[in-house]
C-alpha cells in the first residue's frame, strides 16, 4: 500500500461502564466487558467494539518492526446492536508472510494462505471481521489503496479496519457508513474488570484521530 500522510486531529476519550444492548452479543458484553473506553465522539453511535488485548497485540506487533508497516486480520463476531450493524473485535491474526516496507504492506497469495490456515486451526468460532495495519511514525489514515482494499475485500457493512501508529500510539478505525468506507467517528475499547487499570492507562496514552 502506498501511503501519503495527511493532517490529523485528536479527539476525546471517555471512560465508563458498559451498558446492555439489544444485539446478540449484549449479554456477552455486559458479562465479560464491564469497562468501556469510548474513543472519538461520545455522542455518535458506536458500531465497533475492540478488545483492549487486541489493540495491545497490534501495538506489540507494530513495535517489533518500528521501521516498516505490519498488518493482519481482525477476528470476532458480526451482529447488530440497536439501530445498526456492529462488529466485536476479539482477536487478531498477524500476516506473518506479508511483503512490507516503510510505507507498504502487501497481502500476497502466500499471506492469505497463511492467514486462512491460522484461522482454520483455531479452537474457537471467531470469524474475520476486518483488517489492521500500522503506520510507524506518520499517523493513522487510509490511503487510496487502503480504501480500495476495504471496499473490495472487506465488503460486509460491519467489516472494520484499524490503522495504528505504534510510535505515536494513535489510531483510527474505518468502516462502512451510508454505503461507503469512512473513518468511524467513535469506537469502543472494552476490557474485563481485572483490566480496568490497563484500560485507564491506555486512555491516557492513546489518541484517536
Amino acid at each position: 500500500m502506498e501511503l501519503q500522510p495527511r493532517e490529523t486531529r485528536p479527539t476525546d476519550a471517555v471512560l465508563g461502564s458498559s451498558t446492555a444492548g439489544t444485539g446478540p452479543a449484549a449479554g456477552w458484553r455486559s458479562r465479560v466487558a464491564p469497562s468501556v473506553l469510548l474513543l472519538g465522539d461520545p455522542t455518535a453511535r458506536t458500531s465497533c467494539y475492540i478488545g483492549l488485548d487486541v489493540l495491545e497485540d497490534i501495538l506489540g506487533h507494530g513495535r517489533t518492526e518500528p521501521h516498516c508497516e505490519v498488518g493482519g486480520v481482525l477476528l470476532g463476531t458480526l451482529g447488530a446492536d440497536g439501530p445498526g450493524p456492529t462488529a466485536w473485535v476479539e482477536d487478531m491474526v498477524p500476516a506473518r508472510l506479508a511483503a512490507a516496507s516503510a510505507t507498504h504492506v502487501t497481502f500476497t497469495h502466500e499471506t492469505w494462505v497463511q492467514i486462512h490456515h491460522d484461522v482454520e486451526n483455531r479452537d474457537d468460532h471467531l470469524q474475520i471481521v476486518g483488517w489492521y495495519h500500522t503506520h510507524p511514525g506518520f499517523g493513522p489514515f487510509y490511503s487510496s489503496q487502503d480504501y480500495f482494499i476495504h471496499r473490495n475485500f472487506f465488503t460486509d457493512e460491519r467489516h472494520v479496519g484499524i490503522v495504528l501508529d505504534p510510535i505515536r500510539v494513535s489510531l483510527s478505525v474505518f468502516g462502512w457508513i451510508d454505503g461507503d468506507v469512512r473513518r468511524l467517528p467513535v469506537c469502543a475499547v472494552y476490557a474485563a474488570q481485572d483490566q480496568a487499570a490497563d484500560l485507564e492507562a491506555f486512555a491516557e496514552e492513546a489518541v484517536y484521530v
